[in-house]
C-alpha cells in the first residue's frame, strides 16, 4: 500500500498467493484507481468509462474514434500512436460496451507507463473534437460515387448486414425497454448516424459522461511504482480539476432532446416482414382469443416493416416441448433466410409464463446459402456469487462443449441433423442475458 500523501485515499485490498489487488479513490474527483500486482512480463493498462447511450446515434463509439484524433495538450492527429511506438509499447486500442467504453494500452514497463499515462488520459479528458475529424472517421458524403462513408459509419454498415448481430440486437430489443440503455445499439444505427448524430451532441456526450468520478483505471502487471502512479494521477488532477466537486452525480435519464430519440420509420417494400407467434408456458394454456390481434413492439431501427398476424382457430398451440420453425415463403438461394428469436412479454423476472416467437427475415445475397438461425434470450438475475457462476458455467460447458454436450447429441449427431452448429454467449449486464443460437437450420 502506498504511504504517500496525494489526493488518493486507500480503500481495501484483496490477496490471493499469486496476485493482490489495492483500490483507492480520489476524495477530490472520485476517480477510482485499481492495481493488480501479479508477476507479469507486460504491464496492461484499462481505462474505463461508464457511456449508457439513450439513443441509438452511437455518441459512445464515434467519441471512442475521436478520442485518438488530438487533445489539448497533444493536438496532432496520431501522436498517442507515435509515442507509444517510441516507447516499446504494443500501441493502444479502445472498444465500446453497450455500458462503457474502455482504452487499453499494453507496455514492457513502469518508465513507459509513467510517460504514457499522462498523455492518455489528456486525450480521455480533453479531445479537441473537430469538424474534419468527424467528417473522416464519423461520416460524410463521398464526393466520388455520392455514397455514406465515414470509419465509423462502414463498421456499422458490416454489423447491420450480418445475421448475427441482427439477431443479437433484435433479442436486446425485447429483453429490455427503451428507457434502458441496453435497449439501444452503442455503437450507432445507419439511419440515427445519417440524420440525427451532430458534432454538438457528441460534445455533450462528452462532457456529460467523461468526467474524473465516472472513470476507473485498471492498472495490470509486475513491476509497477504505484507510489509515482499516484503521484503522476494527483497532479493530473491538480491541473486540470482543481476546482472540481466529486460530489456531482450523472443523471442516468439523461437526454439531449427527446424528438431526437423518437426513432425514425421506415416503409421499405424491399424488406421482408416480421411475424409473431405466442407460445404458453402454462401447463393448462387457455386457448388464444380468435378475434384477437397481437401487438408488436416496434423494431423501427431495423429497417425491417412489421405486420401483425390474426389467430386462426386451428393453428397448433406452443408449450415448453414443442418449437414450430417457419422455413419462409421459397427455398431458392435468392430469398431471405431467417432467423427465429424468442423474447419475453413480462418485465418482471418472476412472471415468466409467456414468451412470443418472433421471426426475423433479412435479405441475402444470391450466392449465400439461405440457412436460418434460431435463438433464445434469457434475462437473467444479477450473479454476485462465484458459486453460482461457477455451477452455471459447468452446466453450460455440459450442454454445448461438443465432446459432451447434450444438444450436439440430439440435434447434429444424427443421421439426418438438424443444424450445423449451436452456440451460446453471456453478456454481462446488471441483469446477465444468456443467448443459445441454432444455425444452419
Amino acid at each position: 500500500m502506498a504511504g504517500i500523501q496525494s489526493n488518493f485515499d486507500f480503500l481495501s485490498s484483496y490477496c490471493e498467493p499469486t496476485f493482490n489487488i489495492e483500490k483507492y479513490q480520489s476524495k477530490q474527483t472520485g476517480m477510482k484507481l485499481y492495481h493488480i500486482n501479479v508477476p507479469l512480463p507486460l504491464i496492461k493498462l484499462e481505462i474505463c468509462v461508464q457511456t449508457k447511450p439513450y439513443d441509438d446515434t452511437g455518441c459512445a463509439h464515434t467519441l471512442e474514434h475521436l478520442i485518438f484524433m488530438g487533445s489539448r495538450n497533444y493536438p496532432h492527429q496520431g501522436y498517442l500512436d507515435y509515442i507509444t511506438a517510441q516507447h516499446y509499447s504494443l500501441g493502444t486500442n479502445a472498444a465500446t460496451y453497450r455500458d462503457m467504453t474502455t482504452y487499453e494500452l499494453t507496455t514492457v514497463n513502469h518508465k513507459s507507463l509513467s510517460t504514457l499515462l499522462p498523455v492518455y488520459l489528456d486525450h480521455i479528458f480533453h479531445p479537441l473534437l473537430l469538424n474534419n475529424c468527424f467528417l473522416t472517421e464519423v461520416h460524410h458524403i463521398s464526393g466520388e460515387t455520392g455514397d455514406d462513408a465515414g470509419v465509423v459509419y462502414s463498421e456499422m454498415q458490416a454489423s447491420e448486414n450480418q445475421p448475427d448481430d441482427i439477431l443479437l440486437y433484435s433479442i436486446l430489443r425485447d429483453l429490455w425497454s427503451d428507457k434502458s440503455p441496453y435497449y439501444y445499439e452503442a455503437g450507432g444505427r445507419l439511419e440515427s448516424i445519417r440524420n440525427e448524430l451532430t458534432l454538438d451532441k457528441i460534445k455533450i456526450f462528452h462532457q456529460k459522461f467523461y468526467v474524473p468520478n465516472n472513470v476507473a483505471i485498471i492498472l495490470c502487471g509486475g513491476g509497477i511504482n504505484i507510489d509515482e502512479i499516484l503521484e503522476i494521477l494527483n497532479k493530473f488532477e491538480q491541473e486540470n480539476f482543481l476546482q472540481y466537486d466529486n460530489r456531482q452525480k450523472l443523471s442516468m435519464g439523461f437526454s439531449l432532446n427527446e424528438n431526437q430519440r423518437k426513432k425514425t420509420k421506415l416503409s421499405d417494400d424491399n424488406f421482408p416482414s416480421i411475424q409473431i407467434k405466442s407460445a404458453s408456458f402454462d401447463e393448462s394454456p387457455t386457448p388464444p382469443d380468435t378475434n384477437k390481434k397481437v401487438n408488436l413492439p416496434s423494431i423501427d431501427a431495423t429497417k425491417l416493416s412489421v405486420r401483425s398476424n390474426s389467430y386462426e382457430a386451428n393453428e397448433p398451440s406452443f408449450c415448453d416441448s414443442e418449437l414450430m420453425v417457419s422455413h419462409g415463403e421459397s427455398s431458392t438461394a435468392s430469398s431471405p433466410g431467417s432467423i427465429l428469436v424468442t423474447f419475453e412479454t413480462e418485465t418482471s423476472i418472476g412472471q415468466r409464463n409467456m414468451v412470443e416467437y418472433k421471426e426475423v427475415c433479412y435479405p441475402v445475397e444470391d450466392n449465400e446459402e439461405n440457412l436460418g438461425q434460431v435463438a433464445f434470450g434469457y434475462r437473467l438475475e444479477s450473479i454476485y456469487k462465484m458459486e453460482i457462476y461457477t455451477a452455471l458455467d459447468v452446466l453450460l460447458t455440459t450442454l454445448f462443449d461438443e465432446d459432451i454436450s447434450i444438444f450436439y447429441k440430439e440435434f447434429i449427431e444424427l443421421p439426418n441433423t438438424l443444424c450445423s452448429l449451436i452456440d451460446h454467449d453471456w453478456f454481462n449486464y446488471p441483469e446477465r442475458v444468456l443467448t443459445i443460437t441454432f444455425e444452419g437450420l
